[in-house]
């Protein structure tokens, strides 16, 4: 999934704190750039038919549980929010015990903590390279992922076992808003942190999220997954048939696109410290390294394999 990153610097009580807000977004345009609050609708869409989720979806509600705050909210998060931007409390607490649970066992790390990027496009197979043992992380790293997130939420639970094909999309800016609580702390207490997404739409983008972990005194590493568009829209749709949640073609090839423009740009602008590219394409092997860098360093294993990642974003 995808996180879009915001960050500040300033200086309070003569010492500099950094500001970071993060904004889950699992949609793009045709170009392959991420739309604002889900497609038609904008963030702040009050339209019922805002492609954000379209609610209020009462039917899915537990009120009593978790009393709204606007029960014509087109999303969860506008169900939720306040007129003063805040959650109602019983939402924040749910909120605050989900980010306990990401934390539960984890401590800072003793020296300079880890920032890590795992990204690729849509059904790239990122968790096979830590099945298959290829990259190691730090165990008491602080693993975000939005889709992990979005399954804490009851009415996104409830929506997916329903069948309604609006489930992430009901749920995605609240699921921002917990990764955002989240990601604070992970960076602002030198926790190791690990955000899984698929990448950006552009480097402005991607530099604010490099930015804000080398501010907070962390090491940026980004581990990349590449499969071929094709095959990726192949393994989505079987996905789907259990899950119950379909990702459109369009936006699979946007999203795969965006990544094989933005990786090049990234590296020569440095926005990573080590940088590992692995093809994933062949079915019930583990991926192969195609290529690695050190800061801008680039260094090419599989030619071939490379500029098929690369084309993918011409």
């Amino acid at each position: 999934m995808n996180i879009d990153c915001d960050m500040r610097t300033a200086i309070v009580d003569g010492r500099m704190k950094v500001f970071i807000d993060l904004k889950y977004n699992p949609n793009h345009g045709p170009d392959g750039r991420f739309t604002s609050g889900g497609g038609r609708g904008g963030s702040g869409s009050t339209d019922p038919t805002d492609a954000r989720g379209g609610g209020p979806f009462n039917e899915y509600h537990d009120d009593k549980k978790y009393p709204p705050a606007n029960s014509n909210g087109v999303d969860t998060q506008q169900r939720f929010k306040k007129p003063d931007g805040t959650y109602t409390k019983e939402r924040q607490a749910l909120h605050d015990n989900i980010e306990k649970e990401y934390f539960e066992g984890k401590s800072p790390a003793e020296g300079q903590a880890e920032f890590l990027l795992m990204g690729g496009g849509s059904a790239s197979g990122k968790s096979s390279v830590f099945r298959h043992g290829l990259v190691k992380t730090p165990d008491n790293m602080v693993k975000m992922d939005s889709d992990d997130i979005k399954g804490k939420l009851p009415e996104y639970d409830a929506m997916v076992k329903g069948k309604n094909s609006k489930a992430a999309a009901y749920a995605h800016e609240e699921s921002s808003d917990i990764s955002k609580q989240i990601m604070g702390k992970g960076l602002k207490q030198n926790y190791n942190t690990m955000l899984d997404g698929t990448g950006d739409s552009s480097l402005e983008k991607l530099k604010k999220k490099t930015d804000a972990a080398r501010a907070a005194g962390h090491r940026v590493r980004a581990v990349y997954l590449t499969v071929d568009t094709n095959e990726a829209i192949r393994r989505s749709d079987a996905r789907a048939e259990k899950s119950g949640r379909k990702v459109p073609h369009e936006a699979i090839r946007a999203i795969h696109s965006s990544v094989s423009r933005v990786v090049p740009q990234a590296i020569k602008a440095g926005l990573y410290d080590d940088f590992e590219l692995w093809d994933n394409n062949a079915v019930g092997k583990p991926p192969k390294r195609i290529a690695r860098a050190k800061g801008t360093k680039l260094e090419v294993l599989d030619e071939k394999a490379w500029a098929a990642f690369l084309a993918k974003g011409e």
